[in-house]
């Protein structure tokens, strides 16, 4: 038997690795009545093909294996973009960070200090085409602004970016009635690591999550919404897996020796195996539509939230205020000196409490600080107006209290610069007059600014490696009086996975426990569809040509402003009715 054969009939199933192919515009013997056949997408949100071809060339994933064996696909670049955490958003408005003008999901009210981690702010590009679309939890979908559309947001998405929606109204409650409501969601954001048994838990729960997914969506899309052309569908799991069990993969992972870590390998494993028999079950269940399945990114080992989210707070205080960080560890270690974190133990309060107030700016600066909110609260002073999009999204905030690093927010207004929230690459926010509310920074003397923060964050290392922290420090603004809520001065991506920050002069913060296990590094995401459906031959194409693609696919057009364009072959188009 072939390798090929071998994977098709595993588990008992036969996954079809040879469909129906189109041909120009001819349509195939599946469609004898010339309809348009219809296309369903299944965004594996948060999957590392990397992993996922370990696992094919062991002969695990059939159902994939086949699909990418048979059928065109394509390799995906999401490139800077996947670090704004905004995937969802990207994937449902069409637009990448620079065309929304939104390069981060955590904002900045410059006239406030106020930050927060907003919700989806642009309105999906699928209502305004000509065919009908359904949805399935797909994160950042605003399905509350898209008329057109039916479906649900948020049965069990992973950071869906809004409210839980249904379309039509009741449809949710009815899938929870008839399927339960989201069986792991005490484990789509959990630190489950210290505890071997939590670990293998959130496997179990999460596998369980994808099956009942998958039970949805074919009655969802087979019985109760009928009525569509395009439909969409995300697949969460993959997402809370990999942040969570990645130290059960990497080898060189500084969990890699944690107990938990043989837990780990087997929970990634069982979530992404029913994942597989998903898509299986999917082409089972509509064997007469184009099946597309894409990840707009991949995952890889996370070596930013600990710097990012604690202890680039404290360097950027101590170099403003010209003191000295200082961190008491609480918590046991490995042999190899990681910081290890108790069951039970949470994240962000054991961090808080390892860290010495007397890193925090000095009572000059809290007076200062004082003098510049009463100057901003007064009567008649300008305010920079809020755009309407973020107005309508003004609920969809969540507060970054939990993050060690606004501790600081109430002495940014006294700082030059001060660092802000970030869940996957270090951001530094100059504080510049005329632009930030108490802005004490001069036009003039931002480059020096910067140059001395550039200079700091290059001199230091990772305490417990000794190696530099950072492997690229860029300025993303040319004019920095065009900064949006969501921009930085400085943007700093870290080398290795570094638990805090040692500075020759400026003294040393943590090391600190890891937090989640897997991150979005890893700019390589993929695009397959089935039916033979010809895909253009570039060797790389961009995450957000994705979709175009889907809508060429699904015969849709519409006249909104895309950042990608579709990747059907040229000369190849959709069956016509």
């Amino acid at each position: 038997m072939s390798d090929l054969n071998r994977i098709m009939t595993k588990r008992g199933r036969k996954t079809r690795a040879g469909r129906a192919v189109w041909q120009g515009d001819e349509v195939d013997d599946k469609a004898p009545d010339g309809r348009r056949p219809r296309c369903i997408a299944v965004w594996l949100d948060g999957f590392s093909i990397a992993y996922a071809e370990q696992l094919m060339a062991q002969g695990g994933l059939p159902h994939l294996a086949a699909l990418l064996a048979a059928n065109p696909h394509v390799e995906l670049e999401h490139g800077p973009s996947r670090l704004t955490g905004l995937a969802g958003e990207q994937f449902a408005s069409g637009l990448d960070a620079d065309d929304a003008g939104r390069n981060a999901a955590v904002h900045l009210d410059p006239t406030t200090y106020a930050v927060w981690q907003q919700g989806a702010v642009l309105p999906p590009v699928f209502d305004t085409v000509d065919v009908p679309v359904s949805v399935f939890d797909v994160s950042y979908f605003r399905l509350a602004d898209a008329q057109r559309v039916t479906g649900v947001i948020d049965w069990g998405a992973h950071d869906p970016g809004g409210p839980r929606v249904a379309r039509p109204a009741g449809l949710l409650d009815e899938i929870e009635d008839r399927f339960g409501a989201y069986p792991a969601r005490d484990h789509v954001y959990a630190t489950s690591w210290p505890d071997p048994d939590r670990v293998a838990l959130a496997g179990t729960k999460l596998t369980a999550a994808v099956g009942r997914r998958g039970e949805i969506v074919r009655w969802l899309l087979g019985e109760r919404l009928t009525d569509w052309q395009l439909a969409l569908v995300a697949v969460s799991e993959t997402h809370s897996a990999s942040e969570a069990f990645w130290h059960g993969i990497d080898p060189d992972h500084v969990l890699a020796d944690h107990p938990s870590a043989a837990a780990a390998r087997d929970a990634m494993r069982s979530v992404h195996e029913a994942v597989d028999d998903v898509i299986g079950e999917i082409q089972d269940a509509f064997p007469d539509d184009v099946l597309a399945v894409f990840a707009m990114h991949g995952m890889g080992t996370n070596g930013s939230d600990v710097v990012s989210m604690a202890a680039l707070g404290e360097l950027v205080a101590a170099w403003d205020a010209g003191t000295t960080m200082r961190s008491s560890p609480v918590w046991p270690t490995s042999p190899t000196g990681t910081p290890w974190l108790a069951p039970g133990q949470a994240w962000s309060q054991a961090v808080l409490a390892s860290l010495d107030a007397t890193s925090a700016p000095d009572s000059r600066d809290r007076m200062r600080r004082t003098v510049a909110g009463l100057w901003r609260r007064r009567p008649g002073g300008e305010r920079r107006r809020r755009t309407a999009q973020l107005e309508r999204a003004a609920l969809d905030r969540k507060p970054l209290r939990w993050i060690p690093l606004t501790r600081h927010t109430a002495h940014w207004s006294s700082m030059k610069a001060f660092a802000i929230p970030s869940f996957y690459d270090g951001r530094i926010r100059v504080n510049l007059r005329g632009r930030e509310g108490a802005g004490i920074v001069e036009a003039a003397d931002y480059t020096t600014v910067l140059d001395e923060l550039e200079q700091v964050l290059r001199e230091c290392t990772d305490p417990l490696t000794g190696r530099p922290l950072v492997s690229s420090v860029v300025r993303p603004l040319e004019d920095p009086f065009t900064a949006t809520e969501t921009d930085a001065d400085l943007i700093v991506e870290y080398a290795g996975q570094p638990l805090g920050v040692s500075h020759p002069r400026l003294g040393t913060a943590g090391p600190f426990p890891p937090r989640r296990m897997g991150g979005h590094n890893d700019p390589r995401g993929f695009l397959v569809v089935d039916h033979g459906v010809s895909l253009d031959d570039r060797v790389v194409a961009s995450a957000q040509d994705v979709t175009p693609t889907l809508l060429a696919l699904a015969g849709a057009t519409t006249t909104a402003r895309l950042s990608g364009r579709s990747l059907l072959a040229a000369g190849h188009s959709a069956p016509m009715p």
